[in-house]
């Protein structure tokens, strides 16, 4: 009874007044200091309640680019579940508290000599740090379209913020001539495409009364933990184990078209040379031809949910590779049928099958 009442009370501690249960806790911090381009949701709240999954997902959210050094910015509550909604989160299942805004700084590099430039190895006597200096105007607003361009990336692609890249390939003559005091206004893809790569965007400005439109272009990378070639591999080479290694390269193409296990290539044949350190892809693979044309193979003629098995067999009529169907013919009878193949000379017919 005491367990029954005990579940009762907890049940209902975590209701909203709707009914609906808390997904868990959002705790606002007050003032934060951002150390990248971009912030975080991490950085800006602490998460509790939710299963680590979510809560990685969660904390990977990103809210907005960084404030210029010596500026702040103001991240509300509502500005957060407008992010949470984005990324796939209902805002109402959550408890917000802490204060009604947070405000975010931007670090400010100082340089501090090196512990080698003391003369022994005592307490060094504390120095004033200076801070970095500043860049330059020109190349503030470029900071800011590439934080922007950032973030847009953070939001296409299933990645963690710190793995992501970009490189500002060309700016438009009509907003190379504005300053870092000029206002972003907007930052969108010219062509929705989905890849990693080369990405044009629509940018616009504001500097007093005066709106500009220009384009620029990007080249958005990520940083993966990849398989490459280990040495330089000739074309047409069955790859082994030893060949291949893991990577954290630049990925500027799908990730999906890149291998994050050595073992996937291991029997795969090289359809160009491969270059040590280079990441391999799967346009510079194939399964290797296993079975050829005119080839005498055997062939394994199996029954579904038994043991039994027979033996023929059978001359192929086309080349095949691993799970491929190719028709064979038996040698005897002269009947063509088709049939997997399952390895070098090797087919099989599963009893049963359409």
């Amino acid at each position: 009874m005491k367990q029954i009442v005990k579940t009762t009370l907890i049940i209902t501690a975590l209701l909203l007044p709707g009914g609906r249960a808390l997904a868990g806790e959002i705790i606002l911090n007050d003032t934060v200091e951002a150390r990248y381009q971009f912030v975080k949701f991490a950085d800006i709240a602490t998460v509790v309640g939710v299963s680590e999954r979510e809560l990685s997902e969660i904390n990977d959210i990103f809210c907005g680019p960084a404030p210029q050094p010596g500026e702040t910015r103001a991240v509300t509550a509502d500005y957060l579940k407008m992010r949470l909604r984005q990324g796939g989160f209902d805002p109402a299942a959550f408890r917000f508290t802490g204060p009604a805004a947070v405000t975010v700084k931007t670090i400010i590099v100082v340089q501090l000599p090196l512990s080698a430039d003391f003369e022994d190895c005592s307490e060094p006597e504390q120095i004033e740090a200076k801070a970095a200096p500043a860049p330059e105007q020109a190349s503030s607003l470029t900071e800011k379209i590439k934080a922007a361009i950032l973030g847009y990336a953070g939001q296409k692609f299933p990645a963690r913020a710190e793995d992501l890249d970009v490189e500002i390939c060309s700016t438009g003559k009509a907003l190379l001539r504005w300053d870092g005091s000029a206002e972003l206004l907007s930052v969108k893809p010219v062509r929705e495409t989905g890849d990693l790569g080369r990405v044009s965007f629509s940018v616009i400005v504001r500097d007093g009364e005066r709106e500009v439109r220009g384009t620029v272009t990007a080249k958005i990378g990520l940083y993966a933990e990849v398989a490459v070639a280990a040495e330089d591999i000739p074309a047409d080479t069955i790859l082994t184990g030893s060949m291949i290694a893991m990577k954290r390269v630049r990925v500027s193409s799908n990730v999906s078209d890149h291998f994050t296990c050595p073992r996937d290539l291991v029997g795969l044949r090289t359809k160009r040379n491969l270059l040590a350190d280079k990441p391999v892809t799967s346009a510079m693979v194939e399964q290797p031809i296993l079975v050829k044309r005119r080839d005498i193979v055997k062939v394994t003629v199996r029954i579904p949910g038994t043991n039994n098995a027979v033996e023929a067999n059978a001359r192929a009529e086309e080349n095949g590779r691993r799970g491929e169907f190719i028709r064979v013919t038996n040698v005897n009878s002269r009947e063509t049928f088709l049939a997997e193949v399952i390895g070098p000379r090797k087919v099989q017919v599963l009893l049963g099958e359409n």
